[in-house]
């Protein structure tokens, strides 16, 4: 069995089960330490799969397999166990060795377990909340680094008919009306500099769309403050558009649609058939 585990940011490895564990006794590996052998799903913390060792036997399962008879799928390490072994909070279940770091999370604040993902054409859908599998999110690369938090708002579009009464009429509506998720999401190092280049981008248009707005009205020149609108207004749809991770498109009572996920990512999931 091999393992791979986390460093200071890098992926280290593979590494054996004796000199993992001999890892472990030196404090290189700590029970929060991300580590990954194949037959997970996805990377975990060490304490969530110590208890869990791999058999030769054992076949990759992919997160949207369903759990036997009688079982349930831990919120947290991925893996089928007997329903009446886990515990279950808030509709997810949990296995005795993930408990703690569960609980922990929760504790924290920080959003806890998995998901169980679908797409539905270019959308990604699942449970609100969700915390992603760690790998990125615009080209399916596995990554270690640390996951983004992201707030996802959403309102019915037939909010944007109050833009007919004016803009702060509209805004005051969305804001009571709107409906709120929390997003775990990763991203590789390729597409985390391609999102920071697109936001400097951005900024640069907008700050060159003021300057050439000021200067073409100080000089009363009306093609300079044209350009200088277009360049504001542009650099703040790019910056939208290129620079946000994820955004949501719908959010009901258990489910949220997300836009902005890439085809590698959603190109192994299951179709969505509900509503």
């Amino acid at each position: 069995m091999q393992w791979y585990y986390s460093a200071n940011g890098q992926q280290q490895g593979p590494v054996s089960q004796a000199d993992l564990e001999a890892l472990v006794r030196k404090g290189d590996v700590t029970p929060e330490t991300l580590v990954w052998r194949e037959g997970l799903p996805n990377w975990a913390a060490y304490s969530t799969v110590a208890s869990t060792p791999a058999t030769a036997a054992s076949p990759a399962r992919p997160l949207t397999a369903v759990p036997a008879a009688g079982q349930a799928r831990c919120a947290e390490c991925g893996q089928d166990f007997p329903q009446d072994d886990m515990v279950t909070f808030g509709g997810a279940h949990v296995c005795a060795g993930c408990k703690p770091l569960f609980f922990q999370k929760l504790k924290e604040g920080v959003p806890a377990g998995g998901a169980i993902l679908w797409k539905s054409k270019k959308r990604l859908v699942t449970s609100l909340n969700p915390v992603l599998p760690a790998r990125c999110i615009k080209c399916n690369a596995p990554t270690d680094a640390p996951q983004k938090k992201r707030n996802l708002y959403w309102h019915s579009p037939a909010v944007y008919l109050a833009l007919l009464i004016n803009l702060i009429v509209y805004v005051i509506i969305a804001m009571c009306v709107r409906k709120r998720t929390v997003a775990m999401v990763s991203i590789c190092d390729k597409h985390r500099a391609q999102r920071r280049n697109a936001i400097i981008t951005a900024w640069l248009l907008v700050v060159l769309g003021i300057g050439l707005f000021i200067g073409g009205a100080a000089n009363d020149t009306g093609w300079v403050v044209g350009v200088g609108a277009l360049a504001f207004i542009g650099g703040i749809i790019y910056g939208i558009a290129r620079g946000r991770l994820v955004y949501a498109t719908k959010i009901d009572k258990e489910r949220v649609w997300m836009g902005g996920c890439g085809k590698d990512f959603l190109a192994d999931l299951p179709e969505w058939t509900g509503g």
